[in-house]
């Protein structure tokens, strides 16, 4: 017998389908969050969700986007079903969630099948308001036939880039969520939210997850208390010798971008070597290693951590004072995603790209590599050279990034399509605007 098969005639808790308060919004975000305000693009992405309107909301990481699909929960008559790639994040977010009175569980990977089927059997009898789900499951059949009788008012995606192929992080589960709206006996609101999306992206993001006619929000990609500083055309040898310098002279813990896993090593070497504790993590590293050395920088253990971007989705540290690229990164919504680890209390930090020539021949390789591998799992050529373009052309703008003798605040905003770019004149966070550096 089927782990769900228990599922097929669910009995529908009259509670769950009511919503869970009446209340305004603002009543809500005081009651169930302590705070008096929304932060800046939170409100109307939350009034557009509880309209009924399917969302997508790009908003950077630290603007809090979960709030933008918890707190719509509480208005819902149904089941809210968030999906998230990040197994650490959606544990604390439930177990917050909890800690507020609001029943929610998680469903992944680290749950043996007795604590799934309990937890299934509760969203069955209506004790789950908010249930949060990794991407994979849905490649089951009986677990998405849990829901065909359940009453879901609302489907969020988080990280929704991960369902675009001109996504920086594409993963093939969250091609199915699409097909899993489709299937429900009421379709719900679905939302979107990403932290990093490109207008090809977010089109992308539309089609994909079958938006109906979404509103989409562009909000809070500037973050002031981020200062960037960019070092063009640097040889190794002088690269080497600023990074040090910095992580000397730079206050509290800090994360280095390094280019290749052999170089994060060598810079957590001489780290090491000039007395600055540091800690390498990287793919090539076995999954054990990589916990200890996250949770031995999480605790302060270590001062630097020096990191591939392995080192990506979930890590949230919020005293990070400086982050530091060894080298160009292959987009600027990589860059921003990675320079935006600093600073998440608030707090200023430092972000620096030491850049040479040599960064874009080795992200042309990658570039390259990529579209052998595409073409090897069975991709047409032309996709496969579609997406190389795209990749190429991403190259081309975080080099313009690199070079630019503007504002390079205003810079990132126009990339990713934030309407507070037309505001900035002189930023009076960024070298370009300071002219001068650190």
């Amino acid at each position: 017998m089927s782990l769900f098969s228990f599922c097929s005639s669910p009995k529908l808790a009259p509670d769950l389908l009511e919503p869970l308060s009446t209340a305004t919004p603002h009543e809500l975000l005081k009651q169930y969050w302590g705070f008096s305000d929304f932060r800046l693009g939170q409100k109307e992405v939350v009034e557009s969700v509880i309209a009924g309107r399917d969302t997508l909301a790009v908003m950077p990481t630290g603007a809090g986007k979960s709030l933008c699909y918890q707190l719509p929960a509480l208005t819902a008559s149904g089941t809210t079903i968030i999906v998230s790639p990040l197994v650490a994040l959606m544990k604390d977010q439930v177990g917050a969630l909890k800690a507020r009175g609001i029943l929610a569980e998680f469903v992944n990977h680290t749950l043996e099948p007795p604590e799934i089927a309990g937890i299934m059997d509760a969203v069955v009898a209506g004790d789950v308001r908010i249930l949060y789900v990794a991407p994979e499951r849905f490649q089951s059949r009986d677990f998405v036939r849990t829901f065909e009788k359940l009453p879901v008012a609302l489907f969020a995606i988080d990280e929704a880039h991960c369902v675009s192929h001109w996504g920086h992080d594409f993963r093939p589960d969250y091609f199915t969520l699409k097909n899993v709206v489709a299937a429900l006996p009421r379709r719900p609101t679905v939302v979107g939210c990403t932290a990093t999306a490109t207008p090809e992206v977010k089109e992308d993001i539309v089609k994909q997850l079958g938006l109906n006619d979404p509103q989409v929000f562009v909000r809070g990609f500037d973050r002031p208390n981020l200062h960037y500083f960019v070092e063009p055309g640097m040889n190794n040898y002088d690269r080497d010798a600023e990074i040090l310098h910095l992580a000397k002279k730079l206050e509290g813990t800090g994360i280095v971008y390094a280019g290749t896993r052999d170089r994060a090593e060598e810079l957590a070497a001489m780290f090491n070597q000039y007395g600055i504790s540091a800690l390498s993590y990287h793919a090539g590293m076995d999954v054990e290693k990589r916990k200890k050395a996250q949770e031995d920088f999480m605790t302060d253990k270590a001062r630097v951590i020096v990191a591939t971007v392995a080192f990506g989705m979930g890590i949230d540290k919020p005293d990070v004072r400086f982050v530091i690229h060894a080298a160009m990164p292959g987009s600027l919504e990589a860059y921003y995603q990675e320079a935006g680890r600093a600073g998440r209390d608030g707090k200023a930090a430092q972000c620096v790209l030491l850049h040479s020539w040599a960064d874009k021949k080795l992200q042309e390789y990658f570039i390259k590599k990529g579209l052998q591998d595409m073409l090897e799992k069975g991709k047409s050529k032309y996709e496969a050279e579609k997406y190389a373009a795209l990749r190429t052309a991403r190259l081309e703008r975080i080099t313009h990034y690199v070079t630019t003798r503007k504002c390079r605040r205003r810079k990132i905003l126009e990339y990713f399509g934030d309407p507070d770019a037309a505001r900035i004149v002189n930023c009076q966070g960024c070298d370009m605007c300071l002219k001068g550096g650190l």
